[in-house]
């Protein structure tokens, strides 16, 4: 499963965002701070974190939030 959340705390690179991605199988997460909750970086995160990592999925768990629409 993939979402967005929105960081408290504004880093020192003006990250604001954090895309949490959870591969349910093995129960391993992954996060990844951005500076914008875009479909684009999120589709770059899921590539670069999750399929590289764990190859092809069976299931792709979303909440359909604006992000994804």
């Amino acid at each position: 499963s993939l979402d967005f959340a929105e960081s408290c705390v504004v880093t020192l690179y003006r990250t604001k965002y954090v895309i949490v991605i959870i591969e349910h199988f093995s129960k391993c997460i992954g996060l990844m701070i951005l500076l914008q909750n875009s479909l684009k970086l999120a589709i770059i995160a899921f590539f670069d974190h999750m399929l590289a990592c764990f190859g092809t999925l069976v299931e792709f768990l979303i909440d359909q939030g604006i992000e994804f629409g």
